[in-house]
């Protein structure tokens, strides 16, 4: 495994704006923790309900996102926050798992878990 990192600015950014979904899916693939999103409702530029942030729940309490662990990961509004199972996210953003363009984006995001944040120190639940 690579030394684990800081997630540079543009990682973080893709991964807070667009992407997080994605890095939920592999984060909750890798290590089975539950997958969380908050859901914005009813803007039309985003064409109705979209995912505002998505991260994993450790089994402790604790949060997980781009920025690694913590006691909590921000999130951009008040709006609702739930528990998807990943069939459940997938069907939500309206993702084949099958498709090209899903394959990529999990690749991409386990790639991300192994560079920014496969801290075996820090990393507990299951495989």
């Amino acid at each position: 495994m690579a030394d684990v990192s800081t997630p540079p600015d543009e990682i973080v950014a893709r991964y807070s704006n667009g992407r997080c979904m994605w890095l939920a899916l592999a984060l909750h693939e890798r290590y089975g923790w539950q997958i969380r999103a908050q859901i914005e409702h009813d803007l039309p530029e985003h064409g109705g309900d979209y995912v505002a942030h998505a991260y994993c729940v450790l089994p402790d309490g604790r949060e997980a996102d781009v920025l690694g662990i913590q006691d909590s990961v921000d999130l951009f509004s008040t709006d609702e926050v739930r528990d998807f199972t990943p069939e459940g996210l997938l069907a939500f953003i309206k993702a084949d798992p099958a498709s090209a363009k899903a394959i990529q984006e999990m690749a991409d995001a386990h790639a991300v878990i192994d560079r920014y944040l496969a801290d075996p120190v820090v990393i507990r639940g299951p495989k």
